[in-house]
């Protein structure tokens, strides 16, 4: 299986950076989707086509989940999505590993929907 690494700097501080990325009604204006991240029961939705369990949770620092989006057939095992948050000068540093993924073609798409669909409607969330 493949994986990836992206290191992405956030304008805002690791509270403000994981409460973006964690809380249901920042979800939801950042990305202009519906979400669903619920800690009780482990379970989060981003967008309309992606979905998992959280598998660690450790407020401002780590957050790991399961990640499989809705076209990965039943039998496909889910990707694993890891972001860590460091302090930076210019906000929080976003260590993001997405590993587990089946092939060149989802590495690729993955890689840049994380920049395009998430980090950077993130950082205009995060200054606007």
């Amino acid at each position: 299986m493949l994986q990836f690494t992206l290191n992405w700097i956030a304008y805002g501080n690791p509270k403000q950076v994981f409460n973006a990325l964690t809380q249901v009604d920042a979800i939801e204006k950042w990305s202009g989707q519906k979400a669903v991240f619920d800690t009780k029961l482990n379970t989060y939705q981003w967008f309309d086509w992606v979905s998992g369990t959280i598998e660690i949770y450790e407020p401002n620092t780590h957050l790991q989940l399961s990640w499989k989006p809705k076209t990965w057939g039943k039998k496909m095992q889910p990707a694993i999505v890891n972001l860590l948050f460091k302090p930076h000068e210019a906000g929080t540093l976003i260590s993001l590993t997405h590993s587990n993924l089946p092939n060149d073609e989802e590495l690729n798409n993955s890689k840049n929907g994380w920049i395009d669909m998430v980090f950077d409607p993130l950082n205009d969330y995060l200054i606007g």
